[in-house]
């Protein structure tokens, strides 16, 4: 063999080696990341080749594929799309999946490993492989009240089954359309997606706070033209606060807010708790109209004027509290006491005793050092969508005399997830007992066969069964009594139905400055017995929904929306 044949010879035999290199790489190193690649044409048509399965609820789909004339064989559908997308989430070949279609697509697909003997007889039958079912716990009756009653105002509600934990309902508004991101079209979806998106308001290098307002004003205008056709267009909902989150998050679990007075409830768990007891329902506590926390002594009004002297608590437009001295732990809870708690938290019981206390009611731990860690990774736990962790403030909120005085109105660093607020009243009225959250009550194979599932779980005993029944007569108390401020969640429709709740303002001001404070939010978190027994916890909460520093209005605006969850529910098979 001459020269020259030799070099092509060799030349061929490295091509082939390199070939055959790039095969194996391609095949075995890479093969799962390309096979998992949304980009991957092949994986993107085979997913769509065979029906998901259905998400239920009720008895109805509320998610399910239909047969379409294009290459994408099936298109997902959301029957009442914005009422449930919270829960269900989307499923788009251009930005994935999220919500249940995301936590349970194994089961929807049919890939889970616990389908496997149904795919393999799919395969031998010449049958076409279709997705299981997830049924949900959410009860339709519910839900459909909660995203009615919300009437597109901002915030959230859920609601529990005290005694397993099952999520009753998990509305999130404003909501949007999971239909327009499920669509074929990949222009229209684009479209709606950047519609649903937060506008850009992160200040650039070297931008002033004027061009960052400019620039913001500017993409609103944007949205005002070009997303009309959008349903549930959110722009206005842009326009009113610039900075809000997406509706395409689901602010139920996602979204951390401050507590207001609801954290109240986790104050007196603790006083009621305290090791060789002394306090009840009826034991006076000191009320006074001012409590400064950093000068226990004095008893001068807190001024809005003055900035000596250090922080000073409060009652709403300067109420008193009973009789201006004292008042009994379960007067100070119905009307919602500023000065009595703050006071109640500083001297008797301590930081540490509300941080124990807060979490086992399912807050996190408190804190250590400076600035706030990511609550919502790790997330606290999984429905099996993932709740971001509710927290009672850092460790030195807790010791210092002024911010723990602030801890136990629910202001300063407190943090909770509507979730969270839903746990307090589910907790009370299950006798104590705090059960885990979780949205699926079962998952069924494309026979309709159940799969295995785990029962209910409990996450903590928060109270002493023996001393629950004097907590839930305060909460009872916050609804019924003269001085309580929750009386528009009362049931009186309905025979041996008995409510109770604790209302909550919270105020979020950026600012040390009053004047450019927005409303606070507006809560109510509560539950409803029937014939003694525990049937449902809701909370609910709207953003800006309040007045400043008035404890009632958590009553006048969020309770009656508690209500007709409730009621809704109470009036379900399932709740009757």
């Amino acid at each position: 063999m001459n020269r020259p044949m030799r070099k092509v010879a060799v030349a061929i035999g490295i091509l082939f080696l390199a070939l055959f290199v790039n095969l194996n790489v391609v095949q075995v190193v890479q093969g799962n990341s390309l096979s998992s690649n949304p980009d991957n044409r092949r994986v993107l048509l085979n997913e769509y080749s065979n029906p998901r399965g259905q998400i239920v609820v009720t008895g109805t789909a509320v998610a399910e594929s239909k047969a379409t004339n294009d290459e994408l064989k099936y298109r997902r559908v959301y029957p009442k799309g914005p009422v449930y997308a919270p829960v269900t989430g989307y499923f788009s070949f251009t930005y994935g999946s999220t919500g249940i279609e995301s936590a349970e697509n194994s089961i929807l697909t049919g890939d889970d490993p616990r389908l496997f003997t149904t795919k393999l007889t799919d395969i031998l039958t010449g049958r076409d492989p279709r997705g299981g079912s997830v049924v949900l716990t959410v009860n339709k009756a519910a839900q459909e009240a909660a995203y009615a009653a919300m009437d597109g105002r901002p915030g959230a509600v859920v609601a529990l089954d005290p005694r397993t934990g099952a999520i009753l309902a998990d509305v999130s508004t404003p909501s949007y359309d999971p239909n327009a991101l499920s669509s074929h079209n990949a222009d229209e979806i684009a479209h709606a997606y950047n519609c649903y998106v937060e506008l850009d308001t992160t200040q650039r290098r070297g931008e002033t706070r004027a061009q960052l307002r400019m620039r913001i004003h500017h993409q609103l205008q944007v949205r005002e033209r070009t997303c009309k056709n959008v349903p549930n267009d959110p722009t206005s909902y842009f326009r009113q606060n610039p900075y809000a989150i997406s509706p395409l998050s689901n602010k139920a679990f996602r979204q951390i807010y401050p507590a207001g007075s609801m954290f109240k409830i986790i104050d007196s768990a603790a006083a009621l708790s305290l090791p060789g007891g002394g306090i009840t329902p009826s034991t006076s506590i000191p009320a006074p109209n001012s409590y400064w926390p950093l000068e226990p002594q004095r008893t001068t009004a807190c001024s809005s004027t003055s900035t000596s002297g250090g922080p000073c608590i409060e009652n709403f437009d300067g109420e008193v509290c009973q009789n201006g001295k004292t008042a009994t732990l379960d007067y100070a809870f119905a009307k919602s006491c500023n000065t009595a708690f703050a006071e109640l938290a500083v001297n008797k019981l301590g930081g540490s005793t509300i941080a124990d206390e807060a979490h086992k009611f399912g807050f996190d731990r408190p804190y250590p050092g400076q600035g706030p860690p990511d609550f919502c990774d790790p997330p606290a736990l999984r429905t099996p969508l993932s709740v971001c962790r509710s927290t009672p403030g850092s460790v030195s909120d807790l010791h210092s005399p002024d911010t723990l005085a602030q801890t136990a109105i629910g202001q300063h660093d407190v943090g909770i997830t509507p979730l969270q607020a839903a746990m307090l009243s589910a907790a009370v009225a299950n006798n104590g007992t705090l059960m885990r959250p979780y949205l699926v009550a079962k998952e069924l194979g494309p026979n309709l066969s159940p799969l295995p599932h785990p029962p209910p779980q409990q996450l903590s005993q928060v109270i002493d069964p023996s001393l629950d029944a004097d907590m839930i007569q305060m909460m009872e108390d916050v609804v019924t009594s003269p001085e309580g401020t929750g009386g528009d969640a009362n049931i009186t429709e309905l025979p041996s139905v008995t409510v109770g709740g604790k209302t909550g303002t919270a105020d979020h001001c950026a600012s040390n400055s009053a004047t450019h404070c927005p409303p606070p939010d507006a809560w109510f978190t509560g539950f409803a017995l029937k014939q003694g027994q525990p049937k449902i916890a809701v909370a609910v909460i709207l953003e800006n929904g309040g007045v400043n520093g008035n404890e009632t209005t958590g009553g006048l605006a969020a309770a009656p929306v508690a209500k007709k969850v409730m009621l809704a529910y109470l009036r379900s098979p399932a709740g009757s």
